[in-house]
């Protein structure tokens, strides 16, 4: 089975509700083929809404994403980014709140973002307006920043 089938397959398995170890196994076969395409078809498995009812399913595939190598987590998440925040807002938001958590994963997607042709600059910033919820702690809010200013940057030179 080819990727696109693979994801299909899983897709399937979550919507009749299948057995939990029968996903985790279709699950590691995507997952073991550390592929870009493999990660851009999970990036974009679905696009999750706050108030629906596929949260765990959501963490599991965001949990999924971040174990891929971080050279290609961060150079197929800066490649699609603005797709991504475009077609799933809410996802993209914890995703990249996730990454802002830590100083080495946000220099990691600035230096992505910097060497990216990026789309649909306003959906990035509108989703890392919204991670901006009062509740950051300052260093976070600091790469936030750097995240954006990048963004802003590749905005102004196109």
């Amino acid at each position: 089975m080819n990727v696109k089938e693979q994801i299909h397959e899983l897709r399937k398995m979550l919507d009749r509700g299948d057995v939990q170890e029968n996903i985790d196994e279709q699950l590691d076969k995507i997952l073991n083929r550390h592929s870009a395409e493999a990660l851009r078809e999970l990036l974009f498995f679905r696009a999750y809404r706050e108030e629906a009812d596929t949260l765990e399913e959501m963490w599991m595939i965001l949990r999924a994403v971040e174990s891929f190598p971080k050279s290609i987590y961060f150079s197929v998440l800066a490649e699609c980014l603005g797709m991504f925040c475009l077609n799933a807002p809410w996802f993209a938001m914890h995703v990249l709140a996730r990454i802002s958590n830590g100083e080495s994963d946000t220099n990691q997607l600035v230096a992505n973002l910097s060497s990216s042709h990026l789309h649909d600059e306003q959906a990035i910033l509108d989703v890392l307006t919204s991670i901006d919820d009062g509740q950051r702690k300052p260093a976070q809010l600091e790469r936030l920043r750097r995240i954006r200013d990048m963004v802003v940057k590749s905005k102004k030179a196109r």
